[in-house]
């Protein structure tokens, strides 16, 4: 039972920034369309028009007369155009516009934003402007590798997986990490050894000047590691599932074995954290209302304008030179021939799409490889 008494007093309360939790193998876009039903079925339940507010009673018990009277005063619809049975639902899905901030692949779960109305639309493009952090629970499998990176691809190669420990796998980790701290100064623009990069770095963290960039992962942690499962807590900037799933690949790489990605869950967006994300199961108006107007804190100048400066700076050119896609995909694509990690910082999102039998072509048998490969990799 919904405490409002009038839709149209509720349908101008959706007008804001809305949290849910995207359950997995839901694509975005079925969220969005799921959510404007239930939004125009609960507002078509309420009075929609005048006929159907509640009016007090006029009729008053007769006494005096015993026999039915014929003078009636007529107590019903005046103009039967308004009519529900005339104009049907007075809201339909069209009316109620949703747009949202950095999707997340059907095979993922997590928090999305969401932007309702014309508030709701202006704040979702100072949040994608913002560029907020944002944290991933990101889960593999050690022992066999798939063309897609997901353990429901199709199996190319299975590997042993008994000498990896904890301590290699965070060796690995603060190594990738490491080499995305030297990137995240060039793409914000300023040099590492100046005074405005300190400023910076102090002032909160250093964010991408451009909103389409390379991804930069600020910080890679091991929250759960139980053979041949583990867990990766990452925290992140621009980047993409695609991107985490071929990073758990790329890390088996290093260890000397492979792995896929059996999932990803996004915990954070910001400042937008699964306790105020509604579930599958708060889809319904009273509790969209409700979030809608406790994210509105949320909004302040100082939380939405943390990265418009960096908009103004331009990007300096790259300071190596890096292999691309060879034509006879004998090389990883962003490799550098320097630095073992720096594929993670290099590569951006167009280049992550690899075929697997390319990553795994250095590990596999000679028998198995091209004849007309004549170039030499560098070993794991």
């Amino acid at each position: 039972m919904s405490r409002f008494n009038w839709a149209p007093t509720a349908y101008k309360l959706l007008n804001g920034v809305l949290c849910i939790y995207k359950p997995d193998q839901t694509p975005v876009h079925m969220v969005v369309e799921s959510l404007k039903s239930r939004l125009c079925k609960d507002l078509n339940a309420l009075p929609c028009y005048q006929h159907e507010i509640l009016m007090p009673s006029k009729v008053k018990e007769n006494l005096q007369e015993k026999s039915l009277s014929l003078k009636v005063d007529p107590s019903g619809i005046e103009d039967w155009s308004e009519h529900r049975l005339v104009l049907g639902d007075r809201y339909e899905e069209t009316d109620i516009k949703i747009h949202f901030v950095d999707g997340i692949s059907k095979h993922s779960s997590g928090v999305l934003v969401l932007g309702l109305g014309m508030f709701g639309r202006e704040s979702v493009e100072m949040i994608a402007m913002s560029k907020y952090l944002r944290v991933y629970h990101v889960k593999g499998r050690f022992g066999w590798a798939t063309h897609n990176f997901s353990p429901k691809g199709r199996i190319l190669q299975r590997t042993s997986f008994k000498h990896v420990t904890t301590a290699k796998l965070e060796k690995v980790c603060a190594a990738a990490q490491a080499a995305h701290t030297r990137e995240m100064y060039r793409l914000s623009g300023v040099n590492p050894d100046s005074q405005e990069a300190y400023e910076m770095a102090s002032s909160g963290i250093i964010r991408p000047a451009e909103r389409k960039t390379s991804p930069v992962l600020y910080s890679i942690k091991c929250i759960d590691f139980q053979p041949p499962d583990f867990t990766l807590e990452i925290h992140s900037i621009n980047e993409s599932c695609l991107f985490l799933r071929q990073f758990i690949h790329q890390l088996a790489i290093k260890l000397k074995t492979t792995a896929v990605c059996t999932a990803i869950r996004r915990i954070r967006y910001g400042t937008f954290n699964l306790q105020r994300a509604l579930v599958r199961q708060q889809w319904h108006l009273d509790n969209i209302i409700d979030n809608i107007e406790s994210n509105n804190e949320l909004l302040t100048p100082e939380r939405l304008l943390i990265g418009h400066l960096a908009e103004r700076v331009q990007l300096p050119p790259p300071s190596h030179q890096y292999i691309g896609h060879s034509k006879g995909n004998q090389h990883l694509i962003g490799e550098e021939v320097t630095d073992d990690f720096s594929d993670f910082a290099k590569s951006n999102e167009k280049e992550l799409i690899v075929d697997s039998k390319t990553c795994l072509s250095k590990r596999m048998p000679s028998q198995n490889r091209d004849p007309s490969d004549t170039k030499s990799s560098k070993p794991l």
